[in-house]
Protein backbone atom coordinates (compact mmCIF):
# COMPACT_ATOMS: atom_id res chain seq x y z
CA UNK A 1 0.00 0.00 0.00
CA UNK A 2 1.38 3.34 -0.82
CA UNK A 3 1.87 5.50 2.10
CA UNK A 4 1.86 9.08 2.70
CA UNK A 5 5.61 10.19 2.97
CA UNK A 6 4.51 13.29 5.11
CA UNK A 7 2.94 11.44 7.46
CA UNK A 8 6.18 9.99 8.08
CA UNK A 9 8.12 12.73 8.92
CA UNK A 10 9.34 13.91 12.35
CA UNK A 11 6.58 16.04 13.94
CA UNK A 12 3.89 15.06 11.42
CA UNK A 13 -0.01 14.41 12.35
CA UNK A 14 -2.12 12.13 10.27
CA UNK A 15 -4.72 15.01 11.33
CA UNK A 16 -3.26 17.48 9.62
CA UNK A 17 -4.92 16.53 6.33
CA UNK A 18 -8.27 18.08 7.71
CA UNK A 19 -7.21 21.69 8.35
CA UNK A 20 -8.15 22.91 5.15
CA UNK A 21 -11.75 22.20 5.35
CA UNK A 22 -11.13 23.07 9.01
CA UNK A 23 -10.31 26.37 7.91
CA UNK A 24 -12.59 26.53 5.07
CA UNK A 25 -15.73 25.27 7.18
CA UNK A 26 -16.48 22.20 5.01
CA UNK A 27 -16.31 20.06 8.23
CA UNK A 28 -19.86 18.45 9.58
CA UNK A 29 -20.40 19.74 13.03
CA UNK A 30 -19.05 16.58 14.95
CA UNK A 31 -16.39 16.59 12.66
CA UNK A 32 -15.14 19.96 13.44
CA UNK A 33 -16.00 19.34 17.49
CA UNK A 34 -13.77 16.87 17.47
CA UNK A 35 -11.00 18.43 15.61
CA UNK A 36 -11.50 21.41 17.90
CA UNK A 37 -10.44 18.75 20.68
CA UNK A 38 -7.90 17.41 19.17
CA UNK A 39 -6.21 20.84 18.35
CA UNK A 40 -6.58 21.53 21.51
CA UNK A 41 -3.94 19.41 23.01
CA UNK A 42 -2.36 18.86 19.16
CA UNK A 43 0.57 22.00 18.92
CA UNK A 44 1.57 20.75 15.82
CA UNK A 45 -1.67 20.90 14.56
CA UNK A 46 -2.77 24.58 16.45
CA UNK A 47 0.70 25.65 14.74
CA UNK A 48 -0.44 24.71 11.03
CA UNK A 49 -3.96 26.01 11.85
CA UNK A 50 -2.49 29.37 13.20
CA UNK A 51 -0.12 29.36 10.17
CA UNK A 52 -3.18 28.73 7.52
CA UNK A 53 -5.51 31.11 8.61
CA UNK A 54 -4.08 33.94 6.75
CA UNK A 55 -3.39 32.38 3.41
CA UNK A 56 -7.15 30.84 3.71
CA UNK A 57 -8.44 34.70 4.49
CA UNK A 58 -6.40 36.33 1.41
CA UNK A 59 -6.87 33.48 -1.07
CA UNK A 60 -10.66 34.09 -0.20
CA UNK A 61 -10.45 37.81 -0.86
CA UNK A 62 -9.67 36.85 -4.38
CA UNK A 63 -12.34 38.78 -6.86
CA UNK A 64 -14.73 36.29 -8.21
CA UNK A 65 -13.78 37.30 -11.80
CA UNK A 66 -10.46 37.35 -11.80
CA UNK A 67 -9.83 35.13 -14.80
CA UNK A 68 -10.42 36.61 -18.69
CA UNK A 69 -13.63 34.16 -19.98
CA UNK A 70 -11.09 33.27 -22.94
CA UNK A 71 -8.08 32.37 -20.62
CA UNK A 72 -10.92 30.33 -17.98
CA UNK A 73 -12.50 28.20 -21.12
CA UNK A 74 -8.72 27.66 -22.42
CA UNK A 75 -7.84 26.19 -19.09
CA UNK A 76 -11.36 23.89 -18.36
CA UNK A 77 -10.72 23.14 -22.23
CA UNK A 78 -7.56 21.64 -21.95
CA UNK A 79 -8.05 19.87 -18.56
CA UNK A 80 -10.74 18.32 -19.97
CA UNK A 81 -9.13 17.20 -23.17
CA UNK A 82 -6.79 15.81 -21.24
CA UNK A 83 -8.85 13.70 -19.43
CA UNK A 84 -10.72 12.65 -21.77
CA UNK A 85 -14.26 13.97 -20.88
CA UNK A 86 -16.98 14.22 -23.45
CA UNK A 87 -17.23 17.95 -24.83
CA UNK A 88 -20.20 18.66 -24.08
CA UNK A 89 -18.88 18.25 -19.96
CA UNK A 90 -16.85 21.69 -20.89
CA UNK A 91 -20.58 23.88 -21.18
CA UNK A 92 -20.12 25.02 -17.74
CA UNK A 93 -21.12 28.32 -16.34
CA UNK A 94 -18.52 31.16 -16.00
CA UNK A 95 -18.86 32.11 -12.52
CA UNK A 96 -18.94 28.60 -11.26
CA UNK A 97 -15.44 28.06 -13.34
CA UNK A 98 -14.04 31.13 -11.82
CA UNK A 99 -15.11 29.59 -8.32
CA UNK A 100 -13.61 26.51 -9.16
CA UNK A 101 -10.46 27.82 -10.44
CA UNK A 102 -10.19 30.04 -6.87
CA UNK A 103 -10.75 26.76 -5.33
CA UNK A 104 -8.24 25.01 -6.64
CA UNK A 105 -5.47 27.46 -6.52
CA UNK A 106 -6.53 28.12 -2.81
CA UNK A 107 -5.96 24.03 -1.93
CA UNK A 108 -2.57 24.46 -4.30
CA UNK A 109 -1.50 27.26 -1.90
CA UNK A 110 -2.31 25.32 1.23
CA UNK A 111 -0.38 22.24 -0.09
CA UNK A 112 2.98 24.27 -1.30
CA UNK A 113 2.47 26.16 2.78
CA UNK A 114 2.16 22.93 4.55
CA UNK A 115 4.74 21.12 2.30
CA UNK A 116 7.42 23.77 3.44
CA UNK A 117 6.02 23.43 6.82
CA UNK A 118 7.37 19.92 6.68
CA UNK A 119 10.34 19.99 5.01
CA UNK A 120 11.86 22.76 6.72
CA UNK A 121 11.32 21.14 9.86
CA UNK A 122 12.50 17.69 8.35
CA UNK A 123 15.99 19.84 7.58
CA UNK A 124 16.24 21.16 10.64
CA UNK A 125 15.96 24.54 9.73
CA UNK A 126 13.19 26.21 11.07
CA UNK A 127 13.68 29.54 13.38
CA UNK A 128 11.49 28.90 15.80
CA UNK A 129 11.18 25.23 18.08
CA UNK A 130 7.92 23.79 18.23
CA UNK A 131 6.07 22.78 21.52
CA UNK A 132 6.12 18.92 22.74
CA UNK A 133 4.98 17.58 25.56
CA UNK A 134 6.83 18.70 28.83
CA UNK A 135 8.39 16.63 31.45
CA UNK A 136 7.29 17.49 35.00
CA UNK A 137 9.93 20.78 35.87
CA UNK A 138 11.20 21.13 32.27
CA UNK A 139 11.28 24.15 30.75
CA UNK A 140 10.52 23.63 26.62
CA UNK A 141 11.16 26.81 24.16
CA UNK A 142 7.91 27.53 22.66
CA UNK A 143 7.19 29.45 18.74
CA UNK A 144 5.75 32.19 19.44
CA UNK A 145 2.55 31.14 17.80
CA UNK A 146 2.53 27.93 20.04
CA UNK A 147 2.71 30.08 23.11
CA UNK A 148 0.07 32.33 21.91
CA UNK A 149 -2.30 29.78 21.19
CA UNK A 150 -1.58 27.94 24.88
CA UNK A 151 -2.17 31.29 26.41
CA UNK A 152 -5.72 31.67 23.94
CA UNK A 153 -6.67 28.25 25.69
CA UNK A 154 -5.88 29.22 29.12
CA UNK A 155 -7.82 32.38 29.14
CA UNK A 156 -11.08 31.02 27.08
CA UNK A 157 -11.26 28.61 30.66
CA UNK A 158 -10.25 31.51 32.65
CA UNK A 159 -13.74 33.28 31.80
CA UNK A 160 -16.09 33.78 34.32
CA UNK A 161 -19.64 32.48 33.87
CA UNK A 162 -20.84 36.72 33.52
CA UNK A 163 -18.34 36.89 30.09
CA UNK A 164 -15.75 38.74 31.76
CA UNK A 165 -12.19 37.95 33.54
CA UNK A 166 -10.91 38.76 37.16
CA UNK A 167 -8.36 41.17 37.53
CA UNK A 168 -5.87 41.34 40.83
CA UNK A 169 -6.34 40.90 44.06
CA UNK A 170 -4.77 43.85 45.17
CA UNK A 171 -6.71 47.11 46.67
CA UNK A 172 -8.42 48.42 43.33
CA UNK A 173 -8.30 45.00 41.27
CA UNK A 174 -12.08 44.67 41.09
CA UNK A 175 -12.42 48.46 39.69
CA UNK A 176 -10.22 46.78 36.67
CA UNK A 177 -12.34 43.80 35.85
CA UNK A 178 -13.72 45.59 32.56
CA UNK A 179 -9.86 46.65 31.11
CA UNK A 180 -8.76 43.15 32.12
CA UNK A 181 -11.55 41.32 30.28
CA UNK A 182 -10.99 44.06 27.68
CA UNK A 183 -7.39 42.53 27.64
CA UNK A 184 -8.13 38.88 27.29
CA UNK A 185 -10.69 39.84 24.26
CA UNK A 186 -7.98 41.86 22.17
CA UNK A 187 -5.90 38.76 22.98
CA UNK A 188 -8.24 36.02 21.62
CA UNK A 189 -9.53 38.30 18.80
CA UNK A 190 -6.11 40.05 17.49
CA UNK A 191 -4.99 39.40 14.35
CA UNK A 192 -7.21 36.74 14.06
CA UNK A 193 -9.59 36.66 10.85
CA UNK A 194 -11.83 34.21 11.64
CA UNK A 195 -12.55 35.31 15.48
CA UNK A 196 -16.07 33.86 15.45
CA UNK A 197 -16.11 31.31 13.47
CA UNK A 198 -13.27 29.07 15.08
CA UNK A 199 -12.98 27.69 18.66
CA UNK A 200 -13.21 31.09 20.64
CA UNK A 201 -16.00 32.23 19.43
CA UNK A 202 -18.42 31.85 22.23
CA UNK A 203 -15.88 33.08 24.36
CA UNK A 204 -15.28 36.25 22.61
CA UNK A 205 -19.05 36.43 22.11
CA UNK A 206 -19.79 36.47 25.20
CA UNK A 207 -17.08 38.38 26.78
CA UNK A 208 -18.13 41.15 24.65
CA UNK A 209 -21.64 41.15 25.54
CA UNK A 210 -20.37 41.30 28.87
CA UNK A 211 -18.67 44.67 27.87
CA UNK A 212 -21.49 45.69 26.35
CA UNK A 213 -23.45 44.85 29.69
CA UNK A 214 -20.97 47.76 32.06
CA UNK A 215 -22.34 50.68 29.69
CA UNK A 216 -23.96 53.43 31.33
CA UNK A 217 -26.27 55.78 30.07
CA UNK A 218 -23.50 58.34 29.02
CA UNK A 219 -21.29 55.65 27.11
CA UNK A 220 -18.91 55.11 29.71
CA UNK A 221 -17.84 51.07 30.34
CA UNK A 222 -16.85 49.98 33.57
CA UNK A 223 -16.56 52.20 36.61
CA UNK A 224 -16.76 55.92 37.15
CA UNK A 225 -13.41 55.64 38.83
CA UNK A 226 -10.46 58.11 38.12
CA UNK A 227 -8.59 55.24 36.26
CA UNK A 228 -11.57 54.76 33.78
CA UNK A 229 -9.66 55.81 30.49
CA UNK A 230 -7.93 52.73 30.69
CA UNK A 231 -11.01 50.63 31.21
CA UNK A 232 -13.26 52.22 28.71
CA UNK A 233 -10.29 53.19 25.92
CA UNK A 234 -9.74 49.19 26.34
CA UNK A 235 -13.01 48.03 25.86
CA UNK A 236 -13.74 50.47 23.13
CA UNK A 237 -11.01 48.68 21.40
CA UNK A 238 -12.29 45.39 21.83
CA UNK A 239 -15.79 46.33 20.99
CA UNK A 240 -14.66 48.34 17.68
CA UNK A 241 -12.54 44.94 17.02
CA UNK A 242 -15.39 42.91 17.39
CA UNK A 243 -17.66 45.43 15.11
CA UNK A 244 -14.98 45.07 12.26
CA UNK A 245 -15.65 41.31 11.68
CA UNK A 246 -19.21 40.29 12.90
CA UNK A 247 -22.29 42.46 11.94
CA UNK A 248 -24.14 42.92 15.52
CA UNK A 249 -26.34 46.44 15.91
CA UNK A 250 -26.13 46.06 19.71
CA UNK A 251 -22.35 46.01 20.00
CA UNK A 252 -22.50 48.33 17.02
CA UNK A 253 -24.51 51.31 19.23
CA UNK A 254 -22.25 50.25 22.35
CA UNK A 255 -19.20 51.37 20.07
CA UNK A 256 -20.61 54.34 18.88
CA UNK A 257 -21.58 55.44 22.36
CA UNK A 258 -18.32 54.82 23.60
CA UNK A 259 -16.04 56.86 20.87
CA UNK A 260 -18.79 59.61 21.50
CA UNK A 261 -17.81 59.65 25.31
CA UNK A 262 -14.37 59.91 24.77
CA UNK A 263 -14.47 62.53 22.14
CA UNK A 264 -16.68 64.10 25.37
CA UNK A 265 -14.10 63.68 27.74
CA UNK A 266 -10.97 64.99 25.95
CA UNK A 267 -10.05 68.27 27.83
CA UNK A 268 -9.27 71.18 25.53
CA UNK A 269 -5.64 70.47 25.35
CA UNK A 270 -6.13 67.49 23.55
CA UNK A 271 -5.30 65.43 25.33
CA UNK A 272 -7.34 63.03 28.42
CA UNK A 273 -6.20 63.09 32.12
CA UNK A 274 -8.27 61.33 34.82
CA UNK A 275 -11.83 60.84 35.15
CA UNK A 276 -13.99 63.98 36.78
CA UNK A 277 -10.52 65.48 37.59
CA UNK A 278 -10.27 68.60 34.97
CA UNK A 279 -8.17 70.45 37.93
CA UNK A 280 -5.42 68.40 36.65
CA UNK A 281 -3.66 68.38 33.49
CA UNK A 282 -3.40 65.70 30.62
CA UNK A 283 -1.10 63.04 30.77
CA UNK A 284 0.16 60.29 28.15
CA UNK A 285 -0.83 57.11 30.44
CA UNK A 286 -4.61 58.37 30.46
CA UNK A 287 -4.24 59.42 26.86
CA UNK A 288 -2.97 56.35 24.81
CA UNK A 289 -6.09 53.99 25.19
CA UNK A 290 -8.66 56.46 24.09
CA UNK A 291 -6.97 57.89 21.38
CA UNK A 292 -6.31 54.18 20.11
CA UNK A 293 -9.70 53.75 20.09
CA UNK A 294 -10.61 57.08 17.91
CA UNK A 295 -7.80 56.05 15.29
CA UNK A 296 -9.04 52.62 15.45
CA UNK A 297 -12.59 53.63 14.87
CA UNK A 298 -11.39 56.26 11.73
CA UNK A 299 -9.41 53.45 10.44
CA UNK A 300 -12.70 51.46 9.91
CA UNK A 301 -14.79 54.47 8.64
CA UNK A 302 -16.19 56.04 11.72
CA UNK A 303 -17.37 59.35 10.78
CA UNK A 304 -16.39 63.05 12.42
CA UNK A 305 -13.53 61.33 14.49
CA UNK A 306 -10.48 63.40 12.96
CA UNK A 307 -10.57 66.43 14.84
CA UNK A 308 -10.36 64.57 18.02
CA UNK A 309 -7.97 62.33 16.62
CA UNK A 310 -5.82 65.37 15.40
CA UNK A 311 -5.78 67.56 18.60
CA UNK A 312 -4.93 64.15 20.32
CA UNK A 313 -2.10 63.44 17.93
CA UNK A 314 -0.96 67.18 18.28
CA UNK A 315 -0.67 67.34 22.28
CA UNK A 316 0.98 63.89 21.99
CA UNK A 317 3.66 65.52 19.81
CA UNK A 318 4.19 68.55 22.48
CA UNK A 319 4.99 65.57 24.71
CA UNK A 320 8.16 64.67 23.34
CA UNK A 321 11.70 65.84 24.61
CA UNK A 322 14.76 67.12 22.48
CA UNK A 323 15.93 63.67 23.36
CA UNK A 324 13.14 61.83 21.20
CA UNK A 325 11.38 60.33 24.98
CA UNK A 326 7.80 60.87 25.29
CA UNK A 327 6.95 62.72 28.95
CA UNK A 328 4.18 62.29 31.35
CA UNK A 329 2.32 65.48 31.31
CA UNK A 330 4.64 67.15 28.99
CA UNK A 331 8.35 67.09 27.21
CA UNK A 332 10.15 67.36 30.32
CA UNK A 333 8.32 65.62 32.96
CA UNK A 334 9.68 61.72 32.88
CA UNK A 335 8.68 60.84 36.67
CA UNK A 336 7.35 57.46 36.00
CA UNK A 337 10.02 56.86 33.47
CA UNK A 338 9.95 57.58 29.29
CA UNK A 339 10.46 53.80 28.01
CA UNK A 340 6.66 53.02 27.83
CA UNK A 341 5.28 56.49 27.11
CA UNK A 342 7.68 56.67 24.22
CA UNK A 343 6.71 53.09 22.49
CA UNK A 344 3.19 53.89 23.54
CA UNK A 345 3.26 56.93 21.86
CA UNK A 346 5.15 55.67 18.99
CA UNK A 347 1.62 52.84 18.36
CA UNK A 348 -0.37 55.59 18.18
CA UNK A 349 1.45 58.13 16.20
CA UNK A 350 2.22 55.04 13.73
CA UNK A 351 -1.26 53.97 14.09
CA UNK A 352 -2.97 57.28 12.43
CA UNK A 353 -3.01 57.55 8.53
CA UNK A 354 0.40 59.62 8.19
CA UNK A 355 2.45 57.04 9.53
CA UNK A 356 6.15 57.47 8.80
CA UNK A 357 5.57 60.40 7.98
CA UNK A 358 4.85 62.15 11.07
CA UNK A 359 7.74 64.52 12.10
CA UNK A 360 7.53 63.29 15.84
CA UNK A 361 8.33 59.34 14.87
CA UNK A 362 11.33 60.43 13.27
CA UNK A 363 12.27 62.06 16.32
CA UNK A 364 10.92 59.12 18.89
CA UNK A 365 12.15 56.32 16.75
CA UNK A 366 16.10 57.03 17.89
CA UNK A 367 14.99 56.66 21.52
CA UNK A 368 12.81 53.62 20.59
CA UNK A 369 15.75 51.54 19.40
CA UNK A 370 17.56 52.63 22.88
CA UNK A 371 14.56 51.32 25.07
CA UNK A 372 14.54 48.30 22.91
CA UNK A 373 18.62 47.88 23.41
CA UNK A 374 18.23 48.23 27.47
CA UNK A 375 18.75 45.59 29.57
CA UNK A 376 15.60 44.87 31.58
CA UNK A 377 16.25 43.86 35.21
CA UNK A 378 12.53 43.67 36.19
CA UNK A 379 9.60 41.97 34.46
CA UNK A 380 7.29 44.46 32.94
CA UNK A 381 4.60 43.12 30.44
CA UNK A 382 2.82 46.15 30.20
CA UNK A 383 6.77 47.77 28.81
CA UNK A 384 7.24 44.63 26.71
CA UNK A 385 3.86 45.02 24.79
CA UNK A 386 4.41 48.40 23.51
CA UNK A 387 7.90 48.17 22.75
CA UNK A 388 7.03 44.95 21.19
CA UNK A 389 4.28 46.68 18.75
CA UNK A 390 6.20 49.70 18.46
CA UNK A 391 8.71 48.08 16.56
CA UNK A 392 6.66 45.95 14.93
CA UNK A 393 4.67 49.14 13.25
CA UNK A 394 8.01 50.40 12.69
CA UNK A 395 9.70 48.03 10.83
CA UNK A 396 12.70 49.08 11.14
CA UNK A 397 15.74 46.96 9.92
CA UNK A 398 16.42 45.91 13.54
CA UNK A 399 13.08 44.98 14.18
CA UNK A 400 13.48 41.05 13.62
CA UNK A 401 16.37 40.55 16.63
CA UNK A 402 14.76 43.05 18.78
CA UNK A 403 11.18 41.11 18.86
CA UNK A 404 12.84 37.92 18.92
CA UNK A 405 14.39 38.73 21.82
CA UNK A 406 11.62 40.05 23.08
CA UNK A 407 9.32 36.59 22.30
CA UNK A 408 12.11 34.29 23.75
CA UNK A 409 12.22 35.54 26.74
CA UNK A 410 8.41 35.84 26.92
CA UNK A 411 8.30 32.29 25.89
CA UNK A 412 10.53 31.07 28.31
CA UNK A 413 8.33 32.24 30.95
CA UNK A 414 5.22 30.49 29.95
CA UNK A 415 3.85 28.33 32.59
CA UNK A 416 3.90 24.86 31.19
CA UNK A 417 2.03 22.38 33.42
CA UNK A 418 -0.64 22.83 36.03
CA UNK A 419 -3.73 24.56 36.37
CA UNK A 420 -1.38 27.77 35.23
CA UNK A 421 0.14 26.02 31.87
CA UNK A 422 -0.48 28.69 29.06
CA UNK A 423 -0.27 31.54 31.52
CA UNK A 424 2.05 34.09 32.77
CA UNK A 425 2.93 34.54 36.19
CA UNK A 426 1.75 38.02 37.72
CA UNK A 427 4.75 39.28 38.83
CA UNK A 428 5.27 42.78 37.53
CA UNK A 429 4.33 46.19 38.74
CA UNK A 430 0.88 45.87 37.43
CA UNK A 431 0.29 42.15 38.61
CA UNK A 432 -0.95 42.84 41.47
CA UNK A 433 -3.96 44.84 40.13
CA UNK A 434 -4.51 42.93 36.91
CA UNK A 435 -3.42 39.63 37.98
CA UNK A 436 -2.84 37.03 35.79
CA UNK A 437 -5.51 37.43 33.33
CA UNK A 438 -3.49 40.80 32.59
CA UNK A 439 -0.01 39.20 32.39
CA UNK A 440 -1.33 36.46 30.24
CA UNK A 441 -3.07 38.96 27.49
CA UNK A 442 -0.31 41.25 27.45
CA UNK A 443 2.22 39.03 26.77
CA UNK A 444 0.58 37.12 24.22
CA UNK A 445 -0.33 40.62 22.67
CA UNK A 446 3.51 41.53 22.53
CA UNK A 447 4.20 38.04 21.20
CA UNK A 448 1.57 38.29 18.11
CA UNK A 449 3.75 41.31 16.97
CA UNK A 450 6.31 38.86 16.10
Amino acid sequence: MKTDPLNEKPGACPSLESVPAYLLGELSPPERASLDEHIAGCPVCAESVESLRLVVQRMKQIPPDTCHRDLTEGILARVSGDLGAPKQRRIVNIGRRSSLLRIAALFVALAGVCALMFVTAHLGQRLATVAVKPQPGATVALSPIVAVENARRWLQAAQTPDGGWTAGDSAGGTDHQIGVSSLALLALIDASPDAFRGPYAATVRRGIDHLVANQDERGLIGPAISTAPYNHGLATLAILNACSTESNAVWQAAGERALKFICGTQLSTGGWGYLDSSAEPANTSASIWPLQALIRADGLGYSALRPNIERGLAWLQGAVSQDGFMGYTGATDLRYGPDTMTAAGIVCLLGDNKGLQNPAVRVLLPALRRVADKPEAKMDYYRLFFVARAIGMARDEQAPRALATIAGRLASLQNASGTAAGSWDANDAWGGVGGRVYSTAMAALALKCN
